[in-house]
């Protein structure tokens, strides 16, 4: 009788168990499938944070020695003249010496504020003196260095990483030309990596870093006797470490011995190869005994857009593990609800309450990676309005004017990184929805003329800003604050990117039955256009057009573009290569035209 008993719970609980297995074993793919994408986005969020970061501390430097080259070379009449009787093979050792002479006091003063080479060329592209070992002149730097031959051939600016005959550097090349018109050569100034590792440790403070370049790139171009200064990257052979041994001034600092044995850990990793074989950015992670490791790979391209070398970031972080906790957690529950639904099929009703628990749960550790996107913007812009504010304070100040000009660029430096931040936390409450927008009638017209007056100051000499539109009343319902940004963020595209020529806001109400009426605003310049082939991924986050000679972070178009589809519009560009954009919006309007 017990046995038959036994035999007949057996059978009813037998459907509910095969459910119930079920059940867990697809809570399980959903729990790892979820753990992996949201692991994947926390990933991508490290790689992006060291990718501005890296942005933010270059533009930084280059600033600096921008101002260096203007006040000891472009502004200087006495190297003008050194440097143009350089131009006579006869004068040209002695103008060289009476150089060294003349600027070695100044090249003091760049060595001590973390300078590595100030270097002058020929117009031809021949070395003309290195202030770092004036012994090694006269060798050509056609087709070894791209940024001197852009500079003299062009006559313009040039920014990047880049190897050298004696050593690697982050390098500002100047064209330099009198006043007389007369093109009398170039001069750069370089950083080493430890001069943009200590800014970025300042934004990442929990960071550490470290920088390896391609091995081929610098075998080719280092003079022989330097390549002692080099080593083979244990991890992988296509890379080099520069002064491992630290026998430079301004060598980098090793890594910890924590970050030294986290590095070694990542040696086998599978996935480290093929970013570094595919020359690619990224972030991994490596579950260790004490937690988990973090392993951030920033691709540095050179001034031909080469890959150059890494950035190499490592860190430690809680998120993967509360991952695992989480799924974990899930596993469990789910385990133990199932089980009694296979024991009670009337405690079902129960367990779904349960189950809708859970999901809770998992759903609020997918918004974990706009939480956390928020958190850092508001935890980086706190000190940045403080440091900002202080600039502002020594702005009034009496200051001289080497100090007026350094305050002004920290300035700059510090509201461009703000500006970056205050993008990302749009970005966070646009993809986390939690953006709310406050609708009102906004006069089309005044609105126009407000942001013509902010962009008016910031266009380029000889580019003219036209608004044309009718007089008839043109009303839109939507925020005038996040419509005013829109409007800024592609006019100051418009500026940026039209060295001549017009920009013109055309504006006018389409009401063309059944059609609902519409606004619609056109922002036309005769710029330097878009390639057609870059126009699908304009308003993609992080991406941009032209990424050799303009700085942003990518975000100004995708997020107006996104504030334009809440408002109920649209966003849309028009563009040809050399031949000027045409951003067009359109948004619903609150005035119907006469018929």
């Amino acid at each position: 009788m017990k046995l038959r008993t036994f035999k007949e719970r057996a059978i009813t609980i037998l459907p509910f168990a095969a459910v119930a297995v079920l059940l867990w074993l697809s809570v399980y793919g959903i729990l790892i499938y979820l753990r992996d994408g949201h692991e994947q986005r926390f990933l991508e969020e490290q790689s992006q944070m060291q990718k501005l970061a890296w942005r933010a501390a270059t533009q930084v430097n280059e600033g600096l020695i921008e101002h260096a080259v203007e006040s000891y070379v472009l502004d200087n009449e006495t190297t003008l003249a050194l440097l143009k009787r350089a131009h006579d093979p006869m004068q040209r050792d002695s103008a060289r010496e009476a150089l060294y002479a003349h600027l070695a006091p100044k090249n003091s003063k760049l060595l001590e504020r973390g300078f590595r080479q100030f270097h002058f060329h020929l117009p031809d592209g021949e070395s003309f003196l290195r202030f770092h070992r004036p012994e090694a002149y006269g060798d050509s730097l056609v087709g070894v260095r791209h940024s001197v031959e852009v500079a003299n051939r062009e006559l313009r600016p040039v920014f990047g990483f880049e190897a050298g005959r004696l050593y690697s550097g982050f390098r500002s090349v100047f064209p330099i030309v009198n006043d007389k018109g007369e093109h009398l050569g170039s001069v750069e100034l370089s950083m080493p990596f430890e001069a943009v590792h200590t800014r970025i440790a300042q934004l990442l403070e929990s960071w550490e870093f470290a920088f390896v370049v391609d091995a081929d790139q610098h075998h080719q171009t280092l003079f022989e006797s330097q390549r002692h200064l080099f080593a083979p990257w244990p991890l992988h052979s296509d890379f080099w470490m520069e002064d491992p041994n630290a026998t430079l001034p301004d060598a980098a600092a090793p890594l910890s011995a924590d970050r030294s044995c986290l590095l070694e850990a990542f040696k086998d990793h599978p996935d480290l190869h093929t970013l570094l074989d595919s020359r690619s950015s990224g972030a991994l992670t490596l579950k260790q005994s004490s937690g988990y490791g973090v392993l951030t790979l920033t691709a540095i391209t050179d001034t031909q857009g080469q890959n150059a070398g890494f950035l190499i970031g490592l860190s430690h972080s809680d998120e993967p593990a509360f991952l695992d906790r989480s799924v974990a957690f899930g596993l469990t529950l789910s385990a133990m609800l199932f089980a009694l639904l296979a024991i009670s099929g009337g405690w079902l009703a129960q367990n779904r309450q349960s189950i809708k628990t859970a999901k809770v749960e998992l759903e609020r550790a997918l918004k974990a990676e706009q939480h956390f996107i928020a958190s850092m913007s508001h935890e980086m812009r706190t000190p940045l309005n403080s440091i900002i504010g202080y600039q502002e304070l020594l702005l009034s100040l009496p200051l001289d004017r080497d100090a007026l000009r350094y305050v002004k660029r920290a300035n700059l430096s510090a509201e461009h990184l703000l500006a970056l931040i205050a993008d990302i936390l749009d970005l966070s409450k646009l993809q986390a929805g939690g953006l709310e927008l406050r609708k009102e009638p906004v006069e089309i017209a005044e609105l126009l003329k407000e942001c013509q007056s902010i962009i008016a100051p910031n266009l380029q000499p000889g580019v003219t800003l036209e608004i044309m539109g009718s007089r008839a009343p043109c009303r839109v319902e939507a925020d005038a604050m996040r419509l005013k940004q829109i409007l800024l963020n592609l006019l100051s595209n418009a500026a940026k990117f039209t060295p001549e020529g017009a920009i013109t806001i055309r504006y006018a109400v389409r009401d063309e039955a059944p059609d609902p009426c519409r606004v619609r605003i056109d922002v036309v310049d005769t710029g330097v256009g878009i390639h057609p082939d870059r126009l699908d991924e304009l308003f993609s986050p992080f991406k941009r057009a032209h990424t050799d000679r303009y700085s942003g972070s990518g975000l100004g178009l995708y997020i107006s573009r996104r504030l334009a589809q809440q408002m109920g519009g649209t966003l849309t560009v028009r563009s040809q290569e050399h031949q000027g954009s045409t951003f067009t919006l359109t948004l619903p309007c609150l005035d119907r035209t006469e018929p």
